[in-house]
């Protein structure tokens, strides 16, 4: 945790009083004691310090002063067919972490129908992957998400909405897609599928959609791997 996040609801008076697993990582972890000083940041806020002005077995009591604002976004949007549990999780927080705002997770042929049914899919749990990875970064904004579990609806409907304004660019293991075009800052749409990529009609029907395929090389990568990589390339 390089930063300590707290809702806004929490905090009175620019006060907050912690007793969970923020606490005890104050506590066991940092070792922080009465009067230092740690990040602190506000859920949707902004950022800056926290004093720790109380400390006891149980409770960690703060005040904030946040005046900074967070770090700008990456404006990409990204796609992503819904990974296996575990892998989600994971994904969820590096997706937080590298300043992904907007995420689309969406059923694919190769996507398994129980995925859709995965406690990790709960917004509790989709919430703490993201304060997971924003305390990694020390952000403060929430990624906006959106779950679609028919492939070809959120093609026919959604899709071409994401590409309006964009570079929309689909990241296919597939040997007539392009090299990995250079990193810029421009407004793009980013799709990736599960670890066995795409089937061709999905591809098809994407491209139809104005979606460019471009390449990692030939190597296939696990989506976790995958989703820095091409953000790395796509906008660093």
């Amino acid at each position: 945790m390089n930063m300590c996040l707290v809702a806004q609801s929490e905090v009175h008076n620019s006060e907050v009083s912690l007793t969970d697993r923020r606490h005890l990582h104050l506590l066991k972890v940092l070792q922080a004691k009465q009067g230092d000083t740690i990040r602190a940041g506000l859920i949707n806020g902004n950022m800056g310090r926290a004093t720790i002005i109380e400390q006891t077995p149980l409770l960690s009591r703060l005040y904030l002063q946040c005046d900074c604002p967070p770090p700008p976004p990456v404006d990409i949007v990204l796609v992503l067919a819904l990974p296996r549990p575990q892998m989600l999780k994971r994904s969820l927080q590096s997706i937080a972490t590298l300043g992904i705002k907007q995420l689309h997770l969406i059923h694919s042929h190769r996507v398994e129908k129980s995925f859709w049914s995965s406690s990790a899919l709960q917004p509790s749990a989709i919430h703490e992957q993201f304060l997971l990875g924003l305390e990694q970064a020390c952000d403060t904004i929430l990624p906006n998400y959106h779950l679609h579990k028919d492939f070809k609806v959120f093609v026919d409907n959604a899709l071409p909405k994401l590409c309006d304004g964009r570079e929309a660019l689909l990241a296919h293991p597939n040997p007539t897609a392009r090299d990995l075009i250079a990193a810029n800052h421009q407004p793009r749409l980013l799709v990736t599928g599960p670890e066995g990529g795409f089937i061709d009609a999905e591809v098809q029907l994407m491209q139809a959609q104005g979606l460019q395929l471009i390449s990692l090389g030939q190597r296939i990568l696990k989506v976790e791997t995958a989703i820095p990589v091409l953000l790395a390339k796509l906008w660093q």
